[in-house]
């Protein structure tokens, strides 16, 4: 995917990158590398949780409060990034025109990376299938 707001991208990767005490903070259980996914939580944050998941609006809340999918924390954050580099951060378009293509970029790239978790499944199940062929 191509990064249209590199300057802006690199500017909250500096800010995320401060909000851990290490240099190459990873996800404990995971382990998840990726500064976009990850969330610095405190043990006082993850005792009010419910849930580690999170309501995503795939096309901006603004053009479809209605339109959400629950995503891990982790996935919020990757698709959230996704988003902010390729369409920034617009406000809701008054021409209907715009708001509805603006939806559509959105929404392929979420798809796109819906696609990729199904091919991945697929992998797994084609490797599960080969391993467990007789012989």
């Amino acid at each position: 995917m191509i990064d249209n707001f590199p300057i802006a991208t690199a500017g909250r990767r500096r800010r995320r990158q401060k909000r851990f005490p290490m240099e190459n903070p990873v996800c404990l259980f995971c382990p998840e590398p990726n500064l976009e996914c990850l969330t610095p939580v405190t043990l006082d944050w993850l005792k009010t949780q419910c849930a580690l998941i999170e309501l995503h609006h795939p096309v901006f809340e603004e053009n479809d409060p209605d339109f959400v999918v629950p995503l891990c924390l982790n996935h919020h954050r990757q698709i959230t990034e996704a988003l902010a580099q390729a369409v920034g951060h617009p406000q809701r378009p008054n021409d209907p025109t715009i708001r509805v293509a603006l939806m559509l970029d959105c929404l392929a790239i979420f798809l796109l990376m819906e696609a990729e978790a199904i091919q991945r499944w697929a992998t797994l199940l084609k490797q599960s299938t080969t391993e467990e062929a007789p012989k």
